[in-house]
């Protein structure tokens, strides 16, 4: 095998060898307007931030990512009481890095929504019980609407009714 051979097929095996990460796409994601947990809660349901540091990111998906994401704010503001969040993104190329992209989210999360009223019915529950248990609620009329605390007061209501081993048909909180 002639040496002019040799080099070219070492040379073919090097351009082959470039390793995958160098021509990963990269993301920066930049949250702007939230702070506590309603934030904490965006950027983990934020795809374009889970998949960010994926070696097989390209631009394309990038592009599906970002025009995702709004639809996966409003979702992870929604279990704190905001259903009409305002928000902008922005997509931009890196000026400065080849392959990456600087995603910027600007979200304005709005007036939390109130519960307006709370009714609790419970057939075949004495009023003193039906009076303690309403009494026991986190929510109440006026309250910012928490889903959390939704969900913790129909656990709590539960477990009471059967300690008192009352037989019920259906409660709604």
């Amino acid at each position: 095998m002639s040496t002019s051979r040799v080099a070219r097929l070492c040379l073919a095996c090097l351009l082959l060898w470039v390793p995958v990460q160098a021509l990963a796409v990269t993301v920066d994601v930049v949250i702007e307007g939230l702070s506590g947990e309603a934030c904490v809660n965006v950027r983990a349901s934020l795809s374009i931030l889970r998949r960010g540091k994926d070696d097989a990111l390209d631009d394309e998906t990038v592009e599906e990512l970002h025009a995702r994401a709004p639809m996966e704010i409003r979702r992870a503001l929604e279990p704190f009481g905001f259903y009409r969040p305002e928000i902008s993104s922005e997509l931009v190329a890196s000026a400065t890095q080849d392959d990456a992209w600087r995603a910027v989210y600007r979200i304005e999360a709005g007036p939390r929504v109130a519960v307006e009223s709370l009714e609790l019915k419970l057939i075949g529950v004495d009023e003193s019980l039906q009076r303690e248990l309403r009494g026991s609620l986190a929510l109440e009329p006026g309250s910012p609407l928490d889903h959390r605390d939704y969900e913790q007061d129909k656990q709590n209501l539960l477990r009471a009714l059967k300690e008192e081993r009352v037989d019920w048909i259906h409660s709604g909180v």
